[in-house]
């Protein structure tokens, strides 16, 4: 590890309360129109420029994982970048990019530009996949586009190729209650077809245009995770600790959000504006991108903006109002199905943590050294 990680790791244990989880939504484009999209697409066009990223960037360089959302994010010009603002200014190691994959050629011109000038950079290229072709290409009103899908996999595989190591393919799907009935098809189609990719899940949430989405169960929602849990490789805790701790993490997030599901009370202390923090395109940050994404109130859903604050996101964060409304959501239970505020909650949680080393990886190597 570098002396600037080391600064970096030590600032982090100072400031416990300072996140070094970012989503930061950069774009409202978005060329589908999903029926269980919870996020207002092409509604506004003030959107953070590069020159104000890079501000939040230097003021702020303490994010280790950025995870860039949208709207289809592809569709900003200036992706490429943006991100190697994010890598070079604001020290950011891993990006994870999520994708309705409609892009093929767009999407390996930025990766590659993105790889080519940021050699330190771990690219996560996301890629959505929700259903069977035809009804895949219905839910998402893009016609074709599992076909341009398969084009963009073969891209990225290549690239994978090209830059070992620092290109991991994912696939995610989005479970509702739109494709329930056929989500064991839905797992061996993304297998089949999507060989050299993890697979994610997570549940529809919010406020969606087609209600029937959000109709799935703690018992399909189980079922369902187990799918995506067998249709993971076993990794060894040894051989490739980074991965199996991060599957060990997974697995234990689809136990709470089952949990979650079943009783309606949280399953663990949640860790939304504390290790994980959202930031909309208009520069608004969010403790989760949850907290009623269309009717916003100040103190409760939106801690602050960028633009208002001098893009000092630090500031921001340790008013004391702010950090009043963040414990708000830690001792009043608030609690929803929001994957990356779970995966923050159980990662930089040691008891957590370490329940799901216990429970997801000890068990494979048990059953390794038997």
């Amino acid at each position: 590890m570098s002396l600037p990680s080391l600064v970096r790791s030590a600032s982090h244990l100072a400031h416990p309360r300072l996140p070094t989880y970012l989503v930061l939504f950069v774009t409202k484009r978005c060329n589908a129109a999903c029926s269980f999209c919870f996020y207002p697409i092409n509604t506004d066009p003030d959107t953070l420029s590069l020159d104000e990223i890079t501000l939040l960037m230097k003021r702020y360089p303490r994010f280790k994982q950025v995870t860039l959302s949208g709207g289809e994010p592809y569709l900003r010009a200036d992706l490429a970048e943006l991100i190697t603002i994010i890598h070079r200014v604001g020290g950011a190691r891993f990006v994870t990019v999520s994708s309705n994959g409609s892009l093929p050629v767009h999407t390996a011109r930025t990766i590659e530009s993105v790889l080519a000038s940021c050699p330190d950079l771990h690219y996560r290229a996301s890629l959505s996949v929700d259903d069977l072709p035809e009804q895949h290409d219905r839910v998402r009103k893009i016609p074709g586009l599992f076909e341009r899908i398969r084009e963009t996999y073969g891209e990225l595989v290549r690239l994978a190729h090209e830059y070992p190591g620092r290109v991991e393919l994912n696939v995610q799907t989005v479970l509702s209650g739109l494709n329930k009935n056929r989500i064991a098809a839905v797992r061996e189609l993304v297998e089949r077809e999507f060989p050299l990719c993890r697979r994610s899940l997570v549940l529809a949430r919010g406020e969606v245009p087609d209600p029937d989405a959000l109709d799935v169960s703690a018992d399909e929602y189980e079922q369902a995770s187990m799918l995506w849990s067998e249709a993971g490789s076993e990794r060894s805790l040894w051989r490739q600790p980074y991965d199996a701790v991060r599957d060990a993490i997974l697995s234990y997030e689809r136990e709470v959000i089952t949990e979650i599901l079943r009783t309606n009370r949280p399953a663990l202390p949640c860790a939304a504006g504390r290790k994980l923090v959202v930031v909309d395109t208009n520069g608004d940050v969010l403790p989760c991108e949850m907290r009623s994404i269309t009717r916003r109130t100040i103190g409760r859903d939106v801690l602050g903006n960028l633009r208002k604050s001098d893009y000092d996101l630090k500031r921001i964060l340790l008013e004391k109002d702010v950090k009043r409304a963040v414990d708000r959501i830690k001792s009043n239970g608030c609690h929803c199905t929001f994957e990356c505020a779970l995966n923050a909650s159980i990662a930089f949680r040691p008891e957590a943590l370490a329940t799901a080393l216990v429970r997801h990886a000890a068990p494979r190597i048990t059953r390794r050294t038997r």
